[in-house]
């Protein structure tokens, strides 16, 4: 069961136990924001008889607090698909993500995703189906698969 409770800040929070590979307990808070939702998918079908947009208020991860007092901060595109827009790690860096403008059957292609640590920022581009730069500008099959098999479950799932 889970406990919902407030932080000092009046925001959405719950522990989350766990066991460790020792089987020793520990918990993580999570604390959670809303996500407007708003698709935009219908003139993907026009072959359909009817179509009905998909409106709605998601609640989602914001800050994950981890036993030693670190956080994994999320946050969210606002008003269309809720895709993560950034997360910013533990460590300080940050992994943000840049969407297509336009969704397809399968949903916003992921276009960029840019990593940013101690102030230096790399960013990779996509162009689907099969285009990718990484930062120094040169293709990498491997990479490009990987990356693409990765940013595409995130628009699917």
């Amino acid at each position: 069961m889970r406990y919902l409770a407030t932080d000092t800040l009046g925001r959405s929070a719950y522990p989350v136990s766990y066991y460790d590979s020792s089987g020793v307990p520990h918990s993580l808070q999570v604390i959670t924001t809303s996500v407007a939702i708003q698709t935009a998918l219908c003139g993907y079908s026009p072959n359909l008889p009817y179509c009905n947009e998909y409106s709605s208020t998601w609640t989602v991860p914001q800050i994950i607090t981890l036993p030693n007092g670190m956080t994994y901060t999320f946050t969210y595109v606002q008003n269309q698909y809720g895709e993560p827009s950034s997360v910013t790690l533990p460590t300080g860096g940050q992994i943000s993500w840049g969407w297509s403008t336009n969704a397809g059957t399968d949903g916003r292609a992921c276009t960029s995703r840019t990593e940013t640590d101690g102030g230096q920022s790399n960013t990779w581009n996509y162009a689907f189906p099969n285009s990718m730069t990484d930062p120094g500008r040169k293709p990498d099959q491997i990479h490009r698969n990987l990356v693409q098999a990765f940013d595409e479950r995130l628009v699917l799932d």
